[in-house]
């Protein structure tokens, strides 16, 4: 047996951890002595410690490290496929982060104005109307590849063919990145769709890069319209017309954005 002070040792994992681990029911230990309550672990449990902290370096929570122990190998490869998409996803968020800074440290080597801020060009159109088929849920942004991959298999399943680039529209008066009302939608052909965006006037701006700064976008509208006498008519939405389906780097991807307007009275 293997008392916590070298499995700590072994596992280069503190004492302090071992017990929280044995207190929520992760790893706990073959035997405590009676008396003095100290903990002691077979040899064995050193590789299941090591599985753990491999888990914790694929960040995986406790929770889903727990499911990882219990699952059998199908199980462990859909959980690792699922975080290993999460962590692709983070490492582009951080390249577009590092992009983005570097492009501030250039405008402000140049001392350039609004140098923490893209330029964008806002205008008021009569947008077209066109049907959609789409999903409306309460979900967090990071739920948006589950939830495209829903709409596009009812679509499948009704035959139905996408007539332009993906979308969503958000809906709630504040918006949450966790939790909000959101609909995901997908441009089709007259007759196949649930609902429509356009067929009203709108104030629409392109955001250039990563979605991670798009707030920038939606910023630059609301102050536009603001300070040119309109007021929000609808819910906003977005379109993406370049991603990284394309087969292009972040820094070009583009959104679209649009807030429904009408004249202030």
């Amino acid at each position: 047996m293997i008392s916590i002070g070298k499995m700590s040792v072994a596992a280069q994992t503190s004492v302090k951890t071992l017990r929280y681990y044995d207190r929520i029911g992760l790893l706990k230990p073959a035997a405590v002595d009676r008396d003095s309550k100290y903990r002691y672990y077979t040899a064995d449990q050193i590789g299941t410690m090591n599985l753990i902290n491999r888990c914790k370096r694929f960040g995986f929570s406790l929770q889903e490290t727990a499911q990882y122990l219990q699952a059998d190998s199908q199980q462990r490869n859909e959980l690792l496929a699922r975080q290993h998409q999460i962590v692709e996803e983070r490492i582009i968020e951080m390249e577009t982060a590092l992009r983005d800074m570097e492009t501030v440290q250039e405008r402000l080597i140049h001392k350039e104005e609004n140098a923490f801020m893209q330029d964008y060009t806002v205008t008021a159109v009569n947008l077209a109307k066109q049907e959609i088929f789409g999903c409306r849920t309460m979900m967090g942004v990071g739920d948006f590849g589950e939830a495209f991959g829903h709409l596009f298999e009812e679509m499948n399943r009704k035959n139905i063919r996408p007539a332009g680039c993906n979308g969503a529209r958000y809906y709630d008066a504040e918006f949450d990145h966790d939790r909000s009302d959101i609909e995901v939608f997908v441009p089709v052909a007259a007759g196949c769709g649930n609902g429509f965006i356009g067929g009203c006037l709108v104030a629409k701006t392109l955001h250039k890069g990563g979605y991670s700064s798009l707030n920038e976008g939606y910023a630059a509208l609301v102050k536009w319209i603001e300070e040119n006498g309109y007021e929000a008519a609808g819910a906003p939405f977005e379109i993406y017309t370049r991603t990284g389906y394309d087969r292009i780097p972040p820094a070009e991807w583009e959104t679209e954005i649009f807030f429904p307007v009408r004249k202030k009275d």
